[in-house]
């Protein structure tokens, strides 16, 4: 499965774990509360599952800005290279 598939179904497991249902996860969803809706406990959940699953922590080197899906897949992408 490639990162991107692995991200998404993170944040639909997230979800689905918090009761709300997976809309599309097109790239330019917001992640926070104009979007799916995810606070800062979900977003540790989802990058604490991925640090488990894929090995990464794309935080280790320092924050990182974000708002949408798709700006969320990049960092992993980045944090790999």
């Amino acid at each position: 499965m490639k990162h991107n598939e692995i991200i998404r179904a993170a944040i639909t497991r997230v979800l689905a774990d918090t009761g709300r249902s997976a809309q599309a996860l097109s790239d330019e969803v917001p992640l926070g509360a104009e979007g799916l809706g995810l606070d800062s406990l979900d977003l540790a959940t989802i990058v604490a599952r991925l640090d488990a699953e894929l090995g990464i922590d794309p935080f280790a080197s320092g924050g990182h800005a974000f708002r949408t899906v798709g700006e969320f897949i990049a960092l992993y992408e980045t944090a790999e290279q």
